[in-house]
């Protein structure tokens, strides 16, 4: 059967102190290495070209010079780099490293290759990391030393470090690193092998160190848009509670046999099932507390239906009074309507009379105004009676002194004396 092949694409800037052991460690272990560095200034690059032909396959300068983007440290770039270069290399896994970690298999007599040699004959293909954080609170590492062997006390994962599927066997189908921030390798049919491997973290070598690391080389070259989706964050609560590096009694003495021990008892599926069962029992608490809710329920309702029947006495007499009051109400309503109706009446009748006078003082009215056309058209007439008088006795004086008159009166007399005859 052929050798297994695997590449580890290291990633580094100004690592110097450490990546000698990074790269012996890796190589010790039978791993190829590819080397990116991102425009170190402390001699990391020189210092791993000179691994070149035994073990490192390349050192890259990333991103180029001609790019125009050195002074920004764009982890996403490093990431698609990274991925495009386990598609060029002909390698059967990879994995994706950084210059300041440490992996082990779970197996003691097993080195880093042949533990991943293992799990592929096991038909997985992805490999998850527990991570472990090593602080030198005891002392500095100085230079030349393995950071190994002088700082041996850890704190395990913050919860946003938790998953480390680091490491994969070549596939034709497409690969994801970016999504998750380099945290875990995505791809169809990806199946990670229960129990995980050891990753041992240095990120601090020393106090000034640190400092030097936060404050200047990493806080002011970070893509501010990837800081704005949330990656970079593994400073920000140190920095806030002003200790770059955590209190010695919160520490965990690192101890090879058990940290193995527990990787082996602590595996993904055994946490998958212990999730299960805390799931479970959550829905069981859940189904306790319903039904405690639901027998409260009733035992209050059970004590409203009690104060209830005890309390019907006074309420009967409380529906009595309020039935008494209700029919003297219904007894002033009808009182109310009949008044109302005779007052509709009355108004009725007074309108009546008030029309039948409107029309009695409208006859009165034209009654008048006909007498006074007629004792105006009867005082004309007696005006016109008395002209015509004046002027008849003006003919008849007129007459009388006549000399027919005169002449006529002895015919006159005898006509008078001849109209007495019997």
């Amino acid at each position: 059967m052929p050798r297994l092949s695997v590449v580890a694409i290291v990633a580094a800037y100004n690592e110097v102190d450490v990546i000698p052991f990074c790269l012996e460690q890796l190589i010790g272990n039978g791993i190829d290495v590819y080397v990116i560095d991102n425009h170190s200034t402390d001699g990391t690059a020189d210092l791993a070209a000179e691994y070149l032909g035994r073990g490192v396959l390349n050192v890259e300068r990333f991103p180029a010079e001609s790019s125009g983007n050195r002074g920004v440290f764009s982890y996403a770039a490093i990431l698609r780099r990274k991925l495009t270069i386990s598609q060029e290399l002909e390698a059967d896994w990879f994995i994706n490293h950084d210059a300041d970690e440490f992996r082990e298999g779970p197996w003691p007599d097993l080195d880093l290759r042949s533990s991943i040699e293992l799990v592929d004959r096991l038909g997985w293909n992805a490999i998850d990391f527990e991570l472990l954080n090593f602080w030198p609170v005891d002392r500095d590492v100085r230079p030349g030393e393995d950071p190994r062997a002088v700082v041996r006390r850890y704190t395990r994962a913050e919860p946003y470090d938790l998953v480390q599927i680091r490491c994969w066997k070549r596939t034709e189908v497409d690969v994801d690193l970016e999504s998750s921030g380099g945290h875990e390798v995505a791809f169809p049919g990806r199946l990670v092998f229960p129990i995980r491997f050891l990753l041992r973290h240095y990120p601090f070598r020393g106090r000034d160190h640190a400092h030097r690391k936060v404050f200047h080389e990493r806080l002011p070259r970070f893509d501010p848009d990837e800081r704005a989706r949330g990656w970079h964050i593994q400073y920000d609560a140190k920095i806030k509670s002003g200790r770059l590096l955590p209190e010695p009694a919160g520490l965990i003495e690192y101890d090879a046999a058990v940290v193995r021990a527990l990787l082996a008892i602590e595996n993904r599926e055994v946490q998958r099932l212990d999730q299960m069962v805390q799931e479970a029992h959550l829905a069981v608490l859940a189904q306790a507390t319903a039904l405690e809710q639901l027998r409260d329920a009733l035992l209050n309702a059970e004590r409203e239906t009690l104060a209830l029947r005890a309390a019907d006495p006074q309420a009967q007499k409380q529906r009595i009074a309020i039935e008494d009051r209700l029919a003297l109400a219904n007894e002033r309503q009808a009182e109310l309507n009949t008044q109302l109706a005779s007052a509709r009446d009355a108004a009725s009748a007074f309108e009546e009379a008030l029309g039948r006078e409107i029309t009695a003082r409208l006859g009165i009215e034209k009654a008048r105004e006909a007498a006074d056309a007629a004792l105006a058209q009867a005082r004309d007439e007696l005006r016109a009676a008395h002209r015509a008088g004046a002027h008849l006795q003006n003919e008849i004086a007129a007459l009388m002194n006549s000399r027919t008159w005169r002449w006529s009166a002895a015919a006159r007399r005898i006509y008078s004396i001849l109209s007495r005859r019997p």
